[in-house]
């Protein structure tokens, strides 16, 4: 849809005070200030040649990762100097993600294998994992995407659309984990820590019914427990939301609808605790809200809304959640649109829609 093109993301990388994320289909490292919701073009990616050549984004210590997904290219960009260098793979493994991890920060993507960038000495290590996928949990087509979980050192890195989980210790050694008593087909996305335990959630959805499972695990995977509750819930095109675990309580943000709801692990309720008012003639022009990834500011969650430019704040004692609108800075923005639209990838028929896209977005 037109008024996601420049919101358009699959990750995001913050320092608690800005939020940057790689608008994939132009190949701008977007930077979005939490305070003032200034959204700006920070820098033009300069390998990009085609949507999507760039998904993934990682910050530390004052430089962006910027992650190719086509190609080989791999770009470390210093925020304050404005400066970057490249760091060359052996071939395009399709990387959607990373984390870091006591100063080495771990790729991952679409194709098997772990690459790790060791930040003081910039010396790239490739982890295959082959020998463990062999084992045959792990499915051809069932792979990486943008989420994984750092808790008690170890990182844990989902597999798309399975309750298949690759864990990787403190000395590297890879194994992996299902999240129950035996492999399902369903979208793990969130997995959180409470005391001494593990959870994740998602969400399942039959010809009747939609249902929160919230399990309770071990970090091998045992399962403890498993909390099932129906609830009304229509999404559209994927079964799924973006949640994240404060104490006992899933914040589950919108994918496809624009209700926010809570659900309680411990009474195992859920409720609607926001829905947006939207104008009449938005509505008809959009199936509902997306949100990604999420980060920490001042005792408080914040998202970009994908949709609509708006910065979803929850605060997390009281749960209380609103929008304040992203103002697009129009002079930078808009103009690299006009010129990324004279682009052979961009056809004639998008081209007219620029007006409407300036209008939608508040900034014509």
């Amino acid at each position: 849809m037109i008024e996601q093109w420049v919101l358009q993301h699959k990750s995001e990388a913050t320092d608690e005070k800005k939020i940057w994320y790689v608008a994939e289909l132009f190949g701008f490292v977007i930077e979005l200030d939490i305070e003032s919701t200034v959204l700006k073009c920070l820098w033009k990616i300069p390998g990009f040649e085609r949507p999507a050549s760039y998904r993934g984004i990682l910050y530390s210590n004052g430089e962006l990762y910027v992650i190719p997904y086509y190609g080989k290219d791999l770009y470390i960009f210093n925020i304050e100097h404005k400066t970057h260098k490249v760091v060359r793979l052996k071939a395009c493994y399709h990387l959607m993600g990373a984390i870091e991890r006591e100063g080495s920060i771990y790729f991952y993507g679409c194709d098997s294998g772990i690459i790790k960038y060791t930040i003081a000495d910039e010396t790239v290590d490739y982890i295959d994992i082959d020998h463990i996928l062999a084992g045959g949990s792990v499915k051809d087509g069932e792979y990486f995407w943008t989420e994984s979980f750092l808790l008690d050192r170890k990182i844990f890195i989902p597999f798309q659309n399975s309750n298949i989980v690759l864990r990787i210790d403190n000395s590297d050694e890879i194994s992996v984990i299902v999240l129950g008593r035996q492999k399902e087909k369903w979208l793990c996305r969130n997995i959180g820590k409470n005391e001494d335990k593990y959870y994740s959630i998602y969400l399942d959805k039959t010809d009747d019914c939609t249902k929160i499972v919230c399990r309770c695990f071990m970090e091998n995977g045992e399962l403890l427990s498993e909390n099932v509750v129906q609830f009304d819930y229509d999404y559209i095109n994927y079964p799924f939301v973006y949640a994240f675990l404060f104490r006992r309580d899933w914040f589950i943000l919108p994918y496809g609808m624009h209700s926010y709801f809570k659900y309680n692990a411990s009474t195992n309720e859920v409720a609607e605790v926001y829905k947006p008012q939207i104008d009449a003639n938005l509505v008809s022009r959009i199936n509902g809200d997306y949100l990604c990834s999420i980060c920490n500011h001042n005792n408080s969650m914040v998202a970009i809304n994908q949709v609509r430019p708006f910065l979803v704040e929850i605060d997390l004692l009281s749960g209380a959640i609103k929008e304040r609108g992203i103002i697009i800075d129009k002079n930078e923005i808009i103009s690299a649109i006009q010129k990324i639209f004279k682009e052979r990838y961009i056809g004639e028929d998008e081209m007219i829609q620029l007006s409407d896209f300036v209008e939608i977005l508040g900034v014509g």
